[in-house]
């Protein structure tokens, strides 16, 4: 190489902030995930993957591979899609507390393609009490 030729770095792409989230929630005695889009502009190709397994409705469903996981194809501007998971006393029974780290990613408007990874501590549940409401 010439002393004139100077090769030229790239610049870094510019980190995108995600609008979408995956978020662990207990409303009611019932934990349940949110996949929010906080954007004004909708998400494309949304998926979850989930690092560990992920058991509710009483040990009947692994949520981990429910299709809405891997074929959202749009995630419409500040939406949000709950999916119920167990009741707080039954999602210990079928789960060990700890770390449920989920990693998304998907394409914003702008098509840029953002990636994020989301840990909750499922232990922060462990003796939350619940009360049980007559039907």
């Amino acid at each position: 190489m010439a002393i004139s030729e100077r090769i030229t770095p790239k610049p870094a792409p510019k980190r995108v902030n995600p609008m979408v989230f995956v978020d662990l929630v207990l409303e009611d005695g019932i934990l349940s995930l949110h996949l929010i889009n906080r954007a004004n502009l909708p998400a494309y190709d949304v998926h979850v993957r989930f690092k560990s397994k992920l058991v509710g409705s009483a040990g009947q469903v692994n949520i981990a591979k429910l299709p809405i996981f891997e074929k959202l194809s749009v995630l419409a501007p500040l939406k949000t899609i709950i999916i119920p998971i167990d009741e707080l006393g039954m999602f210990f029974k079928f789960n060990t507390p700890g770390f449920l780290r989920m990693s998304l990613s998907y394409v914003n408007a702008k098509q840029q393609s953002v990636k994020a990874t989301f840990d909750h501590n499922t232990e922060a549940y462990v003796g939350f009490p619940t009360i049980l409401r007559s039907r």
